[in-house]
């Protein structure tokens, strides 16, 4: 950011300097750049409540508590994935056979599974969020 646009001071910088404002407050930055932002945010209140709103996401995800997925829904989703699973086999077949899909149809089971996976993980976040919201709702801590 040597450039004459980003002097001190000029709407570029303060636009450059804003978009760092995540990353300073997840300490991802260099030292020479976390100076930087930091020297911003002593000057400029606008920045400075952004900073304060990361960090509050910051500290309450990192207080999250993962919760396990109930045993119901697990014993539907893996008998789910049996079901998908289970191709015929010649007779005197290994079991292994019989439950591992191979070439384009293991990709494919692969793929479903890990869209599933996906979807499991957004599901227990948002989860998770909503019920902190309706104990907190106030918002903010």
């Amino acid at each position: 950011m040597n450039d004459d646009r980003y002097r001190p001071g000029s709407e570029a910088e303060h636009a450059a300097l804003a978009r760092l404002v995540g990353a300073y407050v997840d300490r991802e930055l260099a030292p020479d750049l976390h100076d930087r932002v930091q020297a911003h945010l002593n000057e400029c209140e606008e920045c400075r409540g952004a900073a304060r709103i990361q960090t509050t996401i910051r500290t309450r995800l990192e207080s999250l508590t993962p919760r396990g997925l109930p045993a119901e829904f697990r014993q539907r989703l893996l008998a789910g994935l049996e079901s998908q699973s289970v191709v015929e086999t010649e007779p005197g077949a290994t079991p292994a056979a019989a439950v591992a899909p191979q070439g384009p149809a293991r990709r494919g089971w692969l793929v479903r599974a890990a869209g599933l996976a996906g979807w499991l993980v957004a599901a227990v976040l948002a989860g998770v969020l909503l019920s902190r919201s309706t104990r907190n709702p106030a918002g903010m801590a």
